[in-house]
């Protein structure tokens, strides 16, 4: 009842009795992930690191940390919290260079950063507008280079995206300004 209603302090240091009283147990393992969800929620995934790294029973990867950092700053975009996004993008990009979700932690930073700047009223549908685009553009760009591999190969393929995607986005570019 707490977590849900955003009562975060209580809930996890019961969690926490559960992890210590009664080690490597199913209890204690949902524990461990009911943690994980508070510091998702609050963004406090170095918090919940340095947890993880004393319970010898965690088991908590790397990837398992890129996920994690990553759900966090996502789902502070989702909540509308356009630069705490910002920030936690960037470390995550700082903290996993070659994580799975870098790209994705990029083109958000860019597209919340310009929409930032560009929009004061209505900034809600702007953003949602230009996150939109990216799975908009992909389920577009998807069917178009399936038929070009079906008729010219991959390899033609790929170079006649790459310079259709420059001759498109180049000139765009050019329209961008930092700040209206």
């Amino acid at each position: 009842i707490q977590f849900n209603s955003n009562q975060y302090d209580a809930p996890l240091e019961t969690f926490k009795k559960v992890i210590t009283l009664y080690p490597a147990t199913d209890e204690a393992i949902e524990a461990l992930a009911g943690c994980k969800n508070i510091f998702i929620q609050t963004g406090k995934i170095d918090e919940y690191a340095s947890l993880v790294q004393n319970i010898p029973f965690a088991n908590i990867t790397r990837a398992s940390l890129d996920s994690a950092t990553y759900e966090a700053a996502e789902l502070r975009y989702q909540k509308g919290n356009c630069a705490d996004a910002i920030g936690d993008f960037e470390k995550y990009i700082q903290k996993f260079p070659d994580g799975f979700f870098v790209l994705n932690a990029g083109f958000y930073m860019a597209v919340l950063a310009a929409v930032n700047n560009w929009f004061i009223r209505r900034r809600g549908l702007a953003i949602a507008i230009a996150v939109s685009s990216f799975t908009g553009g992909g389920a577009l760009i998807v069917p178009l280079f399936s038929q070009l591999v079906h008729r010219l190969g991959w390899r033609p393929s790929v170079v006649i995206v790459g310079i259709v995607l420059i001759a498109v986005l180049a000139p765009l570019s050019l329209l961008v300004r930092r700040s209206p």
